[in-house]
């Protein structure tokens, strides 16, 4: 089911399929916070937009197809999830790029999620963010961080996705985010 790499202090689980699709993101969260591993990739059959979106919500650090043939390959994603943090083979980032360009993403975010994504799009700060849902700043970081994960996506790569989707057109912001 894993096969567990060390490198140093860094500890890598490769998961097979059948093992993300069982998981949830407490379950990876709880063995993170343990200190379990470092990374967790997957090795799967499957690369249509149902199982990645899974595994990117539940915190999968890369996905790569089938079995890893080769100890260059092994070597590869190793390397790319403890250099970029992030491995995912081209069929899976062509499922990724396809997830982000259709609509089929808007069923994977909540409402809420969906409401700050112009935020987002501009850079706003947390606190004002929060101050203009009347959430806490730790609750508009939850859900930015819920985003990315749902999407796959780093912190910058986050603001060109919604520069990208439109989410940035027409988004006023509101008088205490101005300058006076």
């Amino acid at each position: 089911m894993k096969c567990d790499s060390q490198a140093g202090s860094r500890s890598t689980a490769i998961l097979n399929q059948a093992a993300v699709l069982s998981l949830n993101k407490t379950a990876l969260d709880d063995s993170r916070k343990r200190g379990d591993f470092g990374r967790i990739a997957v090795c799967a059959d499957r690369t249509d937009q149902a199982f990645v979106n899974h595994a990117l919500r539940i915190g999968i650090d890369g996905i790569t197809q089938s079995i890893i043939e080769t100890e260059d390959a092994l070597e590869t994603l190793l390397s790319s999830l403890w250099t970029s943090g992030r491995y995912f083979s081209p069929t899976v980032l062509s499922t990724i790029q396809d997830l982000h360009a259709s609509d089929s993403w808007t069923k994977f975010l909540t409402d809420k999620e969906i409401a700050l994504l112009p935020w987002f799009s501009r850079a706003v700060s947390k606190e004002a963010i929060g101050r203009n849902f009347g959430i806490a700043e730790s609750t508009v970081r939850a859900h930015r961080d819920a985003i990315r994960s749902k999407l796959g996506l780093t912190a910058p790569e986050l603001i060109v996705w919604c520069h990208d989707m439109g989410f940035a057109q027409g988004f006023l912001k509101p008088d205490y985010c101005q300058e006076h």
